[in-house]
């Protein structure tokens, strides 16, 4: 969490940059013949999420791959959304995955280091190019920074714990 009033403002500037990169690719792809009709490994996804969200089984092609994945996208498709609306949510997880990854970068390196680390995160094209399609890459990045930041808290707990 920001440790003072002008950490948040920081993370609220690296959340919303973030947000715009994302949200300005998306703008900018949204007419290529592939952004509403998903393509190789989105098209599984797609189709997988698709056969869970109106009851239909999971079956074992489903684990070759991320199998958590399609279940978030059938719990959106469940819900009423649309691949659109996948996209988006993705835009506001990376979001949070460079604000993740500063204040992990913040707990383990510093202040400046942890703005550094998340301003990558931010503008890093491949995750924003990832993020914007029907793949786990972007959500698998916002779990990796997730775990780490929970492994950083659980061992701060315990080393106080412990008095070391």
């Amino acid at each position: 969490m920001p440790r003072s009033r002008r950490e948040a403002w920081i993370v609220a500037v690296l959340f919303l940059a973030a947000l715009g990169v994302r949200l300005a690719y998306l703008a900018d792809v949204s007419d290529h013949p592939a952004f509403r009709t998903p393509i190789v490994d989105a098209s599984f996804y797609d189709l997988a999420a698709r056969t869970l969200a109106t009851g239909g089984e999971a079956t074992p092609r489903l684990f070759w791959q991320p199998f958590l994945y399609p279940r978030l996208l059938a719990a959106v498709y469940a819900a009423g959304g649309s691949i659109l609306t996948v996209k988006v949510l993705q835009a506001v997880l990376g979001a949070l995955t460079a604000v993740g990854t500063f204040l992990l970068g913040r707990r383990r390196l510093g202040f400046a280091p942890g703005l550094v680390a998340g301003g990558i995160v931010a503008f890093y094209g491949p995750l924003v190019l990832f993020e914007g399609e029907l793949l786990a890459a972007g959500v698998a990045a916002l779990e990796a920074v997730a775990l780490l930041l929970l492994l950083e808290g659980a061992g701060a707990r315990s080393r106080a714990a412990s008095g070391i």
